[in-house]
């Protein structure tokens, strides 16, 4: 019911949000999950709820960034990567519409990568996949629903509605089983990488009005307002006291 393109502009933008995901989330999930399950043998419940909301800490700072970044970049991104041939302009546009709504989800998407393997870790497979059954009938249902005002958007957006209500869903359920998952300190994280994440944006939008202005090709803007961001994020962070910054390095080059 979307028209000639609409499930390709939804596979791209669905696929060009996944390289951050992957990096973040998979990444930290896959370096968590031996220590998890080794603290879920040893019924370790004070150890795991350390382990999974220093963890989330660590990619909620690395994905709210990105998903600004996305939001910001994502266009000349699309069109430096693909847009020649019959990749028109047009399709970079259709393409950018689903990458905006899904990249609203990235910080819920690298998420589920650590509160799924935290049940994983207690093997059990059983919460998880009744909670992502609930999450894919909402999915479709706001699909449905959304499609009609937001083409192809409408279906990112649905999924990205779908996944972050999936994760709050797991997050309650480990809250009642371990009695905390340290959200306070967790939200703290949130709202400090938030506020370093609208300085970053507010200065890649300053600098992509005078690169276009100056009609700097969309490597160059890609290249300078990622570098740009960058510094910008980290300078913001440190000064916002977003601690998994100061952390990060370290966590890094020393293990």
């Amino acid at each position: 019911r979307l028209g000639a393109g609409g499930v390709s502009s939804v596979e791209w933008g669905w696929d060009a949000m996944q390289l951050p995901e992957t990096l973040i989330g998979t990444a930290f999930g896959l370096v968590a999950f031996p220590t998890m399950a080794e603290l879920a043998a040893r019924r370790d419940i004070a150890g795991l709820r350390s382990t999974l909301g220093e963890t989330l800490r660590w990619v909620i700072a690395l994905a709210l960034p990105a998903t600004v970044g996305l939001i910001l970049l994502g266009r000349p991104l699309l069109s430096f990567l693909y847009q020649r041939g019959q990749f028109d302009a047009a399709a970079v546009d259709a393409v950018y519409t689903t990458l905006r709504f899904f990249a609203l989800g990235l910080v819920a998407q690298t998420c589920l990568e650590l509160t799924a393997r935290a049940f994983f870790a207690q093997k059990d497979t059983v919460t998880p996949l009744i909670v992502a059954t609930g999450s894919a009938v909402t999915n479709i249902l706001l699909a449905i629903l959304l499609m009609g005002v937001l083409g192809a958007g409408g279906l990112a957006l649905a999924n990205t509605l779908a996944v972050t209500a999936e994760v709050l869903v797991l997050m309650v359920i480990l809250r009642k089983r371990w009695g905390s998952v340290e959200g306070r300190l967790i939200g703290r994280t949130l709202l400090r990488a938030g506020l370093a994440s609208a300085v970053m944006g507010l200065v890649i939008v300053a600098f992509l009005g005078r690169a276009e202005a100056a009609g700097l090709g969309s490597l160059p803007l890609v290249a300078l307002g990622g570098l740009l961001g960058v510094v910008v994020y980290v300078v913001a962070g440190l000064l916002f006291g977003v601690r998994e910054l100061r952390e990060l390095p370290h966590a890094l080059l020393g293990r």
